[in-house]
């Protein structure tokens, strides 16, 4: 039964009639939003609902039709019955449809069932409508997603009866309007993927730009520490003043070196980084000789050989094996001139 507001003078275009338990409540809700937000389409423009008639309080167990109730049933152009196994046993459902026919309307009324079938869940008196077979819109279904799909597609029936527009032309242009918002959905849908494509590519060239930029940067650096450990080192061999600066140079590298081995995931790259780092520290050797500190060359010719032993065991430069006898030699010699020939004797034998 139905509605929220009182009829007034412009009337309800649909009266809503149904039993108050939780299904049938919730479907006459939805029904209700959906007659009421209706929007036609600009070819059908008349086929505009305005006002539905629903009535949310339960009525007394016995006496007639309220003023309010039976002002909106004069007023309504369509009757919508709700049905449901409970439908029967309302008398107030029956006494609405009672009504409407007698007002000699009985061609406007319209059956939703939503559970159930014609014979289990319409009225006494709905049963006795003529054609109201083919005003029966079937809306059972087992989820409200699919009640709700199913509403949205035959009440366009009850617009059609309700604002005197034929209906095949009216479904026709819903049904064309309802395609064009899916065309331009998936339009839309399209172009974000597309956009996304785009963006995800940018990324991916941006990514790969600072990749090779990283790599390039990598090489530089590598190029300037070997040219520091191999080629600074002797040019100021010659100058013990220097040897201050040199030490701090090379202690610089070796952090750095630290640092990038932190970060490399690759065995070859940490493995280059070892040498270069086991490098550094022969040079430190060297000028800690050139400024007298025997403590600090035996210090560093022992980081030296425990590098060059790490990369023995795993994979290696090609050189590797040449630099690292190399390596051993040197510290020998150093320690041999440092008067420590315990020491020599153990790197020159594993040279």
């Amino acid at each position: 039964m139905g509605n929220q507001v009182n009829a007034n003078a412009n009337g309800y275009e649909v009266f809503l009639s149904y039993r108050h338990k939780p299904l049938d409540n919730k479907v006459c809700k939805k029904t209700h939003t959906l007659l009421e937000t209706f929007k036609p389409p600009r070819r059908m423009r008349k086929a505009d609902i305005k006002r539905v008639f629903r009535d949310d309080e339960e009525l007394p167990v016995a006496g007639v039709l309220s003023d309010t109730i039976g002002d909106a049933l004069k007023s309504a152009k369509v009757l919508l019955v709700v049905c449901s196994p409970d439908t029967p046993q309302s008398q107030w459902v029956d006494r609405e449809v009672r009504t409407f026919i007698e007002m000699g309307r009985s061609d406007k009324i319209y059956a939703l069932l939503i559970e159930g079938s014609p014979e289990s869940s319409f009225p006494p008196s709905l049963k006795l409508v003529p054609g109201i077979e083919s005003r029966t819109l079937k809306v059972v279904a087992k989820s409200d997603r699919q009640r709700a799909k199913l509403l949205k597609k035959e009440l366009v029936k009850v617009v059609a009866a309700a604002t005197g527009t034929p209906y095949e032309p009216l479904r026709m242009c819903v049904k064309r309007r309802r395609i064009r918002r899916s065309i331009m959905a998936g339009a839309a849908l399209t172009v974000f993927l597309f956009a996304s494509g785009l963006y995800a590519l940018f990324q991916w060239s941006q990514a790969s730009y600072f990749n090779l930029y990283a790599q390039k940067e990598e090489i530089v650096i590598h190029q300037v520490i070997t040219n520091t450990t191999f080629t600074l080192v002797s040019q100021l061999e010659e100058i013990p003043e220097a040897s201050k600066g040199l030490v701090s140079v090379l202690e610089n590298n070796i952090r750095y070196l630290d640092r990038m081995m932190a970060m490399e995931e690759s065995p070859s790259t940490k493995s280059q980084a070892l040498k270069d780092k086991g490098d550094n520290y022969l040079n430190l050797i060297r000028a800690y000789i050139m400024m007298g500190d025997a403590d600090k060359a035996s210090e560093a010719a022992k980081e030296a050989v425990g590098l060059y032993d790490a990369i023995r065991t795993g994979p290696a430069p090609a050189d590797s094996g040449l630099k690292i006898a190399n390596s051993y030699m040197l510290a020998g010699l150093y320690m041999h001139s440092l008067k420590r020939e315990g020491e020599a004797a153990v790197y020159l034998e594993k040279a």
